[in-house]
């Protein structure tokens, strides 16, 4: 646990009232099939195909400050994602994953629902490049952002490659056989969580939620491992840097706007 480094607001009070601070969290997520086909182009040879699933995530986060209760923040969502290989030079990748947020201090007033999505078009007529282009809605900087995606990757995925996907990753993997990857990473880890203001952190005792937002920058190895046509896992280790952490009230500047920026107090 740390400190905090002035940024907006009363700093001082702030920074006294909340104490140090860490931050646990458990994730379980799953995706399966709900339809696939494959067919061949109209030439014959290239071969094109199409793929939806269903997919479904769990969060259970604990912010511990010392200076405040505890509070066990969720996060429930199922959405669906579809995947269409033209057979030609482009993928298209699509995602989009309604949840619901809150608070278990005060499950009522702190359950809101929200959504994120994706949306990515892969180019390449080479197997040792590819670039990607495209749009996500995300609440990973610990704001409600619109951003664009750009990616780029060097190297064959059966082999050795660099994969750089802003905002979201930069990988260098290399596989070692059909059962063993290996890979450096470098990606924003963070949320926004509905967060209960039974502490009074905000000073206006009316207000009964607050947002949360919470994002750093994690770098670490991962080791993928293949057990099958039908099971594989990952295990993966590092460290953060840059850990930031803001907190707002509904009623602060334009935060009643679903699509304005935070502001925080």
């Amino acid at each position: 646990g740390t400190g905090f480094r002035p940024m907006d607001g009363n700093v001082q009070v702030l920074d006294k009232r909340l104490g140090s601070y860490s931050f646990q969290h458990y994730n379980v997520g799953f995706y399966t099939p709900l339809f696939t086909k494959s067919w061949f182009r109209k030439d014959s040879v290239s071969l094109a195909n199409f793929h939806f699933l269903f997919t479904m995530n769990l969060n259970s986060s604990i912010p511990q400050f010392t200076g405040l209760d505890d509070h066990r923040l969720f996060k429930f969502g199922m959405g669906l994602r579809g995947i269409y290989n033209t057979g030609k030079n482009w993928i298209w990748f699509f995602d989009a994953s309604p949840y619901s947020v809150g608070d278990r201090k005060n499950t009522k007033a702190t359950r809101e629902g929200r959504y994120a999505s994706i949306l990515v078009a892969s180019w390449s007529n080479n197997p040792n490049f590819c670039l990607r282009m495209g749009v996500t809605r995300t609440f990973l900087f610990g704001d409600r952002l619109h951003l664009p995606v750009v990616g780029l990757r060097f190297g064959r995925l059966d082999d050795k490659y660099i994969s750089i996907l802003f905002p979201r990753q930069v990988t260098a993997a290399w596989v070692i056989n059909k059962n063993f990857t290996v890979s450096a990473f470098s990606k924003p880890f963070g949320g926004l969580y509905r967060f209960s203001n039974s502490d009074t952190l905000y000073v206006d005792p009316t207000v009964k939620v607050l947002e949360f937002g919470r994002w750093e920058l994690t770098n670490g190895l991962r080791v993928d491992v293949n057990a099958g046509s039908n099971v594989s896992f990952f295990v993966s280790a590092g460290r953060y840097i840059n850990g930031k952490l803001a907190f707002a009230s509904p009623d602060f500047k334009n935060n009643n706007r679903p699509f304005a920026r935070l502001g925080t107090f």
